[in-house]
């Protein structure tokens, strides 16, 4: 994390830590963890935009790549908050439908994707009381849709997703 302790939001009650994510790498995106300063069993994490660790790379200087596996660094960090029924919600990307190709994410998510970073999470504790917020659908014609679609069965069937219309209210 890029922040080990929670600091306060100016004028509010919340907290915040900052998590560094890949929004294709090397380029870095945040995600951020706000929490009741007094309450801290109230915590919601929200991801800005964030490839999968399996795709994101950063190549070297002698050319070799790595991933920096910032999402599964993430997922450790929230697992405690899981299991104590501390999370409420996650707030996470699925820019585009099932079946564009990994190097064409530029930095996003797919249903697949989102499916196989929860499961890390998930592999820590059970993610029943966790509501997983779909954001930042690329408005190409019928995503949101197939987005949905993708993912209402299978595996998608063990998290609480929620497909927000903009503007509407989500209460945790």
């Amino acid at each position: 994390p890029l922040s080990t302790i929670p600091a306060p939001i100016v004028n509010t009650d919340l907290d915040v830590r900052i998590f560094r994510l890949c929004h294709t790498c090397p380029f870095l995106s945040s995600a951020f963890l706000v929490s009741r300063r007094n309450q801290p069993s109230a915590s919601i994490l929200y991801l800005g935009d964030t490839g999968p660790d399996d795709v994101e790379k950063i190549i070297q200087v002698d050319q070799t790549t790595y991933s920096p596996r910032y999402l599964s660094q993430l997922w450790k960090e929230m697992a405690p908050l899981v299991a104590a029924n501390q999370l409420k919600a996650i707030f996470i990307e699925v820019s585009y439908p099932n079946g564009r190709p990994d190097h064409l994410l530029f930095g996003h998510l797919t249903p697949n994707w989102l499916l196989k970073e929860l499961n890390v999470l998930k592999s820590y504790h059970s993610m029943e009381n966790v509501k997983i917020i779909v954001t930042h659908i690329k408005p190409e014609n019928g995503a949101r849709e197939k987005i949905i679609e993708q993912l209402s069965r299978g595996d998608a069937l063990h998290f609480n997703f929620v497909f927000p219309q903009q503007g509407q209210a989500i209460w945790l």
